[in-house]
């Protein structure tokens, strides 16, 4: 529940959010997110752009804006204690709210009991009604004036009917325990997505191929740990509902990152025709669109067989997750909400971009215009990159030959991707680790790239000029090998033939080196004669 960790989110209506305005002293507060219509008609009228209409349980309600909300946590009155015990009502709020989240209660239901309580306490006196102290000012809550016009009808009947549906799940809830001896708890089928790992590329890069599919694990409950869980402690109620949070639970151990410089380089003993990729040992139907890495350079071949990870729980009943389909046959990549949410390029209300939309199933999916042109063996390395900030081989200079070749590879098939869907992060990203960790890459792969890259689109970006440099770069210090080389010479004149911006970057390159060279000579020629 702390300040600086909050995450902005965008909840849709009828979710349970946690609210904490501007400024305010008051620690973040349960809230349910509400359409604009369940707000008092006389602000509605006065709505502040790109606002949302908020009711804080047991507390007023307020316009609020994406800032000021973060995902709801039920675990925070276990894992803050202190804050929430020392905090007046809050600790109510937040077992409402469970309770609420326990019962799937839908924001239709909220609207109902909206209009069924103006009809039971019309003419009524807010003041001696016992819950008439959830239409009393917040303590401390001065930040919020100019949000509302005050307290108001509407606002008091939404906080009877949270109220109205505590009690009525709670009477209905004790007289089943009462009529009915206790039952056995159905036992949920649980989906499944298994997901792989980036490959390990050999040197043979004929006869390889890759490609991945990937889903994100679910982060923990913040603060909440399997080794110290709080439900032992709790009423069953409780432990109901921390059951239904910790659904979705990765049942093989954490993912590390890839360390180059302490694992041993194992040779491949697996022969080409026998090789499995996750496309064939996942689906019935192998994937049939081949990506860059397939396209370009013939395929390249795992050294090692990926390290599955699964993902068990039923992912249509979390609002934690984004489905990404990719490719033309929709492969679907399942990623962290936290990971993929806040990405400028996808949502920014500023431009009206929004690539975020719920499918039929209820789940938030990304679609985005490129999807289905991307192999999801590529969109592998971007996934890891939104989860993690980084793809594959992590520090590939204390690796051996391989390693180093497999990692020039994997960024040329994140660029790919990025460069589709705009990922401007990853694209300043694989710059940033060809300049630092790629080391001598492999010219014929270094040719093919470049080719790549000067045909693209050139949408301005300072990625773009600076990829541009390091491969012209590259290529100049390289000249005369390109040129001897009987098996390179061929397709990097054609190249040179087809992309004049690529030999004019590389003959500026050469020009300035030749001139470095020249005046050495000189140098050196005087030097000469002053010695004799």
């Amino acid at each position: 529940m702390s300040n600086c960790e909050r995450t902005m989110v965008q909840p849709s209506p009828g979710s349970l959010v946690e609210y904490q305005a501007s400024g305010s002293a008051l620690p973040p507060w349960p809230a349910v997110v509400c359409t604009d219509n369940m707000a008092p008609k006389e602000v509605q009228r006065t709505r502040p752009q790109g606002l949302r209409w908020v009711s804080k349980i047991n507390l007023r309600s307020h316009w609020a804006h994406a800032g000021e909300l973060a995902d709801y946590d039920p675990f925070t009155p276990f894992t803050n204690e202190e804050v929430v015990g020392g905090t007046p009502r809050l600790g109510g709020a937040y077992e409402m709210a469970n309770n609420t989240l326990e019962a799937g209660i839908t924001l239709e239901y909220w609207q109902e009991q909206v209009v069924h309580q103006k009809r039971t306490v019309s003419g009524s006196d807010s003041k001696s009604d016992p819950y008439s102290q959830w239409n009393e000012n917040d303590e401390d809550d001065g930040e919020d004036e100019g949000k509302d016009n005050g307290d108001s009808d509407e606002d008091f009947d939404f906080q009877l009917a949270l109220r109205a549906s505590q009690e009525d799940y709670d009477r209905q809830h004790s007289e089943r325990e009462r009529e009915s001896p206790p039952l056995k708890r159905p036992r949920h089928t649980k989906s499944r997505v298994t997901v792989t790992r980036p490959s390990r590329i050999s040197k043979d890069y004929k006869d390889a191929s890759t490609s991945r599919l990937r889903t994100q694990p679910r982060p923990s409950p913040k603060g909440a740990s399997s080794s110290s869980s709080p439900a032992k402690s709790l009423p069953p109620r409780r432990r109901d509902t921390l059951r239904r949070h910790d659904t979705l639970r990765r049942c093989d151990t954490p993912r590390r990152p890839i360390d180059d410089s302490s694992v041993p380089h194992q040779p491949n003993t697996t022969r080409p025709d026998e090789a499995a990729t996750s496309s064939n040992t996942m689906n019935s139907t192998p994937f049939q669109h081949k990506s860059f890495l397939d396209r370009t350079l013939g395929g390249l071949r795992s050294c090692q067989e990926p390290t599955s990870d699964i993902v068990e729980g039923e992912l249509s009943n979390s609002e934690g997750f984004v489905q990404i389909p990719v490719g033309p046959t929709g492969e679907v990549s399942t990623l962290p909400k936290g990971c993929v949410w806040n990405r400028q390029y996808w949502q920014d209300i500023r431009y009206g971009v929004n690539h975020f939309d719920l499918n039929d199933a209820g789940i938030w999916e990304l679609r985005h215009p490129a999807l289905p042109s991307i192999a999801p063996g590529d969109f592998a390395f971007a996934a890891e990159y939104l989860e993690s900030d980084d793809f594959g081989h992590r520090d590939p200079r204390g690796g051996d030959s391989n390693i180093k070749e497999e990692a020039f590879v994997q960024c040329i098939a994140a660029w790919g991707v990025a460069e589709k869907l705009r990922m401007t992060d990853l694209m300043d990203h694989i710059v940033d680790k060809l300049e630092r960790c790629i080391e001598e890459p492999e010219l014929q792969v270094v040719t093919i790239f470049a080719r790549q890259i000067y045909e693209a689109e050139d949408l301005g970006l300072p990625s773009q000029a600076r990829l541009k440099d390091w491969l012209a770069t590259y290529i100049a210090q390289n000249w005369w090998i390109y040129l001897g080389d009987d098996h390179l010479s061929g397709v990097f004149l054609e190249t040179l033939m087809r992309l004049p911006e690529l030999e004019r970057d590389i003959y500026v390159r050469r020009l300035v080196a030749l001139n470095e060279r020249l005046d050495g000579d000189e140098e050196g020629d005087e030097d000469g004669e002053l010695d004799g």
